[in-house]
């Protein structure tokens, strides 16, 4: 258990998923008293979805008195200027979209002090339910605040997450498919935590280790419905799973219940697209699904039921498939033990010709 003297944990007030679940919106907002909103979204797919579902029923709302869209691009340097408008007006945003528009109402909401719902169009990882942002745009935030170009930001939690199982079925096969690679990824999060408390003393939180796994369980036992269904049903499961998964990184105050060295791999990966011309980089999910595989494999552990899991929804579980090869993937474990202070599998000396050796044995080429 954590031997912090004070724990403070943030989830949301309302978790709502299911067929059609974006029509309690009204009620969300009159029950938690909403008066001012701004709905965030993207300028492509997802605004059409903000003026054909989301602005109807914000106007249904009997407390709503305004209301306003903002279409985010993508360069945080036009969210202080956004946070700015809405530091003294009360506001609630309202996050509808993938990841990205996802981890930036979460900035603005950091940056304002305005509290944030998210709306996943999308289940292609657990960001929408998480305190934390995707590792790119942390990346970039933390270079501009180091220059002092931006404010300070932390982490915060959603205040509710409206989860439409059929609104989010809608989005390509891939994006549940990433999702299924991002939380099997938990198996071995969490065997990477437990190596560190072992090893290194580091604080462990069984509840919030628990809940991490219980995330990973979801998917495993239902991971024929998610397969074959390919629709409202399969989304379900991952959208109760991937908000578990922000529930447990909120009780440990960490990502580590769901971030471990197949993360850290992922996150290099994401590193070198910005320096490497030889590819362009895969869905998250793709990638920490076939480093769980490779990670499993020198834990110790099921590789061949991790493999098989992830073959099953259509997840790449060789290296070509994410365009990339040996030493590309050796030089992002390399460089994942660098990116943060946290220890894993990656820590323990991991040689080239282990690695080979690994992945001639899992067949990932």
């Amino acid at each position: 258990m954590s031997n912090r003297a004070i724990e403070k944990v943030e989830i949301p007030r309302k978790v709502l998923y299911g067929k059609n679940a974006v029509e309690k919106l009204p009620k969300i907002l009159e029950d938690l008293k909403v008066r001012r909103v701004i709905i965030c979204c993207g300028r492509t797919a997802t605004k059409e979805i903000v003026d054909s579902r989301i602005v109807p029923l914000v106007s249904e709302s009997k407390t709503i008195m305004e209301w306003e869209v903002v279409e985010l691009s993508g360069d945080v340097s036009e969210l202080p200027g956004i946070a700015q408008r809405m530091e003294n007006s009360k506001n609630t945003i309202l996050a509808v979209g993938g990841g990205s528009v996802i981890d930036q109402a979460q900035i603005l909401s950091s940056f304002s002090g305005s509290p944030y719902i998210a709306i996943p169009t999308n289940a292609s990882h657990d960001g929408f339910a998480s305190p934390y942002i995707g590792f790119l745009l942390r990346y970039e935030l933390d270079k501009s605040m180091k220059t002092g170009k931006l404010p300070r930001y932390v982490p915060v939690s959603p205040l509710a997450i409206v989860g439409d199982t059929v609104l989010i079925s809608q989005a390509p096969f891939t994006y549940l498919a990433a999702g299924v690679g991002d939380l099997l990824a938990k198996f071995v999060a969490i065997k990477d935590w437990e190596m560190a408390h072992r090893i290194k003393g580091e604080s462990f939180d069984v509840y919030a280790a628990t809940f991490g796994l219980m995330t990973a369980r979801l998917v495993e036992k239902d991971i024929d419905l998610i397969s074959k269904d390919r629709s409202e049903r399969g989304v379900r499961v991952l959208i109760k799973a991937h908000a578990s998964s922000g529930v447990a990184m909120s009780i440990a105050g960490s990502s580590r219940p769901a971030s471990g060295s197949e993360h850290l791999i992922s996150h290099a990966l994401d590193l070198m697209t910005l320096t490497h011309d030889t590819f362009s980089g895969a869905h998250h999910g793709f990638q920490t699904g076939i480093a769980s595989v490779v990670m499993m494999y020198f834990h110790g552990g099921d590789w061949k039921k991790q493999k098989y899991l992830l073959e099953k929804v259509e997840v790449p579980t060789t290296l070509k498939e994410i365009g990339i090869d040996r030493e590309i993937f050796y030089e992002a474990m390399r460089l994942g033990q660098t990116i943060r202070d946290r220890y894993t599998i990656l820590n323990t000396g991991i040689t080239r010709k282990a690695l080979d050796d690994a992945l001639d044995t899992i067949e990932v080429d």
